[in-house]
């Protein structure tokens, strides 16, 4: 307080900390803005300091909160492999992606976006889901094809929830996309040896009904029948394992 009170001058300090005990006896760390100003007297000199007092503690608090929760949150998007993403409200404009390598990456407004991460056949279905989750104002979440940054066609998941504001308009969309291209391989190259046992399988049921008959029509006692059928069919049992 010596400036104060030698050169008149006023002096602030915000946030500052204290450790003071409140009733009960309970000791805490709180936070205040505090000013000191002079009060002169007729002559000109400093006879008195007003000292204003605001208490912070409760902002103080709420901003180290929220600067806790942005850290997490950065740390959680850094950890993921997926593509982040903001979109205006309307999906007309990509404000942000991080393509985290298998997407171009964007900055600022790009309104062709479309073109440049969809293939045309596909931007009906992507739009038609888009405009569902933008008059719902609920989450889009859709499995589509994208253009890939080296130009090839890849597979995403890709899911967006809106941001909303005070009066509950959408203020944007914030989306994570997930990188699907090799399960999707993966799930084709299943289908295709699922169809192709399918059709052998069937190929054993025909292969097995001609055995019977024809093991039928040269059987003259049913229990030789039985043999020769059980050993032809566990004779063609073994060729299948074998191939």
């Amino acid at each position: 307080l010596s400036g104060v009170l030698t050169t008149g001058e006023t002096l602030s300090a915000k946030d500052r900390p204290f450790y003071i005990e409140r009733s009960g006896g309970v000791g805490e760390t709180v936070y205040f803005d505090i000013s000191y100003s002079a009060v002169r007297a007729q002559d000109g000199s400093v006879e008195a300091v007003l000292c204003i007092v605001s208490e912070t503690t409760a902002r103080v608090l709420a901003a180290a909160k929220l600067l806790e929760s942005e850290q997490r949150f950065r740390a959680l998007v850094n950890a993921s492999s997926d593509v982040i993403y903001r979109m205006s409200p309307d999906w007309r404009e990509m404000h942000q992606m991080d393509g985290r390598g298998s997407m171009s990456a964007t900055e600022g407004a790009a309104i062709p976006w479309r073109e440049a991460h969809l293939f045309p056949e596909d931007i009906p279905a992507v739009e038609a889901a888009i405009d569902r989750a933008v008059a719902e104002r609920g989450v889009f979440e859709l499995e589509h094809r994208v253009r890939r940054a080296d130009g090839t066609a890849g597979w995403t998941l890709s899911r967006a929830i809106p941001i909303l504001d005070e009066d509950g308009a959408i203020r944007e969309w914030f989306g994570m996309a997930a990188d699907v291209t090799a399960r999707r391989a993966s799930d084709q190259h299943i289908r295709l040896l699922m169809r192709e046992v399918n059709h052998r399988v069937k190929n054993q049921y025909a292969v097995i009904l001609s055995m019977i008959r024809e093991t039928a029509k040269r059987a003259t006692d049913p229990r030789l029948f039985e043999v020769q059928i059980r050993e032809r069919i566990m004779a063609l049992s073994r060729s299948h394992d074998l191939l």
